[in-house]
């Protein structure tokens, strides 16, 4: 957890944000029902996934919801680098880290996610609070499982901690603010009060699926690293992986995958010892781990042994010039095939002559 004592990502929203978490206070019934899930399967120091489910009556079904879950901060925290997230465009890919993943449910109905965690509100004492702020448009977030908490658990934890939904019988407090509740919204911007079912993460002992002992990585390949595995049928897999910046193995992608290979696009680029077109690559190598898990009775588990190297490779001449921060190499806003044009095109009239 970062220091202070809260950790903001909603720039610009802060007021709003708050002023939703408060509409629904005094509510004498709910609208919106939230359940968290309970008895999630943890084990001391590692993250443990936690479903989330929505139902509504017929008559309001809602657009916006702000989700705030308190929780013992000496037993479990937000995990902010679980769910990895990748994003193309001009500039480039951006990734990005979240403790939060829509269901594909919620995001084929044009919904986004962003979180907020404040690490100790003033009541409960020794609490702290995850929001999530599910928006996007008019369309109504559907019912069912529609989001995941990544939550880890600490590495002294015994027996369960309850994780408590904020709402009008379970509140927080945080310095002068109004009472912190959950709360949401139809797409005409009415206030739905709402309930949410409290879930909790347990010790139970369980024994984690041995991952796999004969993980292979690529060094040649331009677009990535490219990890591969024997897989085993009722199992399913993460990859992590640690590079030079990295305190810890940090896991790849937005969930856990069936098969038996996985592409880390977000791998380091090499560096050009010459400059920006020197051929001389200087790889940045990583290390990673497959970790594995039941499909049935998941129980969380933590990358072990040395890793496995692995590095993205240079690329061809061609990727040279149109991968090295083409904005440097090309103007402002002009693609470099543009600029590459005229070049071509008098080369070839050259070659008629």
């Amino acid at each position: 957890m970062e220091s202070g004592a809260t950790r903001f990502r909603w720039w610009g929203m802060g007021a709003g944000m708050m002023l939703l978490l408060v509409l629904s206070w005094g509510s004498s019934h709910a609208d919106v029902v939230v359940t968290l899930q309970t008895g999630v399967p943890a084990a001391p120091g590692a993250t443990s996934e936690v479903a989330v489910s929505l139902d509504w009556t017929e008559d309001t079904p809602p657009s916006t919801l702000i989700l705030g879950i308190g929780y013992d901060r000496s037993k479990v925290t937000p995990d902010i680098t679980w769910f990895e997230s990748i994003t193309a465009g001009k500039a480039g890919s951006e990734v990005t880290r979240m403790p939060v993943n829509l269901a594909k449910q919620a995001v084929d109905a044009g919904k986004t996610a962003d979180f907020n965690v404040i690490d100790a509100v003033d009541a409960p004492a020794g609490e702290g609070v995850l929001l999530v702020a599910v928006t996007g448009g008019k369309n109504t977030i559907p019912k069912g499982a529609f989001l995941t908490l990544a939550l880890r658990a600490a590495a002294n934890l015994y027996g369960a901690t309850t994780l408590r939904g904020l709402d009008t019988d379970h509140p927080a407090f945080y310095g002068t603010n109004p009472p912190m509740i959950s709360s949401a919204a139809d797409a005409a911007g009415n206030a739905l009060p709402v309930v949410v079912q409290q879930g909790s993460l347990v010790v139970n002992g369980c024994v984690a699926a041995a991952g796999p002992t004969d993980v292979r990585t690529t060094t040649d390949r331009s677009d990535g690293v490219l990890v591969r595995w024997t897989a085993e049928t009722g199992l399913e897999y993460r990859v992590f992986r640690q590079s030079g910046g990295d305190s810890e193995p940090m896991p790849l992608g937005s969930g856990w995958i069936q098969g038996s290979e996985y592409l880390d696009k977000s791998a380091p680029y090499p560096s050009r010892a010459g400059g920006c077109l020197s051929t001389a690559f200087t790889p940045v190598v990583s290390k990673y781990w497959v970790v594995a898990r039941d499909r049935v009775a998941p129980c969380p588990a933590l990358p072990s042994g040395e890793g496995v190297e692995g590095y993205r490779a240079g690329g061809s001449i061609f990727s040279i010039v149109f991968g090295c921060q083409k904005r440097a190499l090309f103007p402002r806003g002009v693609e470099p095939p543009v600029v590459l044009a005229a070049p071509v095109l008098l080369l070839l009239a050259r070659r008629k002559k």
